[in-house]
């Protein structure tokens, strides 16, 4: 389960996040929709501790996440929750092959093996493709790598940041299909996306952001189109866009 509670982000006088919260049950995908620079990175990289917030508490499977920077000296406590995340670009080394990467991020997680390795390969679909230099990679495959690389700790949440971004039929699919799985057999989603059809295809229920607020929340119906059609009613309601 993913708990937002009264998350606030300011830079300066400008405020990104203003008292954002909501919960995704365990076992759903939730998409988070919102228009460039509505906060959907910001907040994510706030649940993944990649940056800090001024205000707000964010739990995951019920474990508190730090959200605020430490004062002064602190051991950090190890966080028992498996999280796994694609935010922003992958970052790997070009020079090494797909193996060879997921086996330096292994060991972060002293629980993983070769063959959780070769698991997650086969998962994203690049097996065959696991000898091959990054560098030699399609965008679709580096996209592919990275979800591999968000799975290799056998993770409970999942927090995706644009996970479709430039990748082809072929691996929307195999992105499709694991995801569905993952959230069938318990786990967590949050997903963004700037394709809402592609939102509409695996969610649940979609979470619509606007200027840093949190608007509105949307369960799927019978039909693809809904969120769509929800987040543009929104943003009228919003007075961001005229009614045509």
């Amino acid at each position: 389960m993913i708990e937002v509670k009264n998350i606030v982000k300011r830079y300066g006088k400008n405020t990104v996040l203003e008292n954002v919260s909501f919960t995704v049950p365990d076992g759903k995908i939730y998409g988070l929709i919102g228009l460039n620079g509505a906060g959907k990175s910001t907040l994510m990289k706030i649940m993944c501790s990649m940056t800090f917030a001024d205000s707000g508490e964010i739990f995951l499977d019920g474990e508190k996440r730090r959200t605020q920077p430490p004062k002064g000296f602190h051991k950090e406590e190890p966080q028992a929750v498996k999280l796994g995340y694609m935010i922003e670009n992958p970052c790997f080394y070009g020079d090494l092959t797909g193996y060879k990467n997921l086996s330096l991020l292994s060991a972060l997680y002293p629980e993983v093996d070769s063959k959780r390795i070769q698991k997650v390969l086969r998962i994203a679909g690049l097996e065959k493709d696991a000898d091959k230099k990054f560098s030699q990679y399609s965008l679709g495959m580096k996209q592919r790598l990275h979800f591999a690389s968000a799975l290799l700790g056998d993770p409970s949440v999942l927090i995706l940041d644009e996970p479709f971004n430039g990748i082809d039929p072929l691996s929307l699919r195999y992105f499709e299909k694991e995801i569905k799985e993952f959230a069938a057999k318990g786990g967590t989603v949050l997903i963004s996306a700037h394709i809402i059809a592609e939102l509409e295809k695996i969610c649940d229920s979609a979470i619509f952001i606007h200027e840093g607020r949190i608007i509105k929340t949307v369960e799927k119906t019978e039909g693809y189109d809904r969120f769509e059609k929800e987040f543009f009613d929104s943003l009228i309601q919003e007075g961001q866009i005229d009614e045509e």
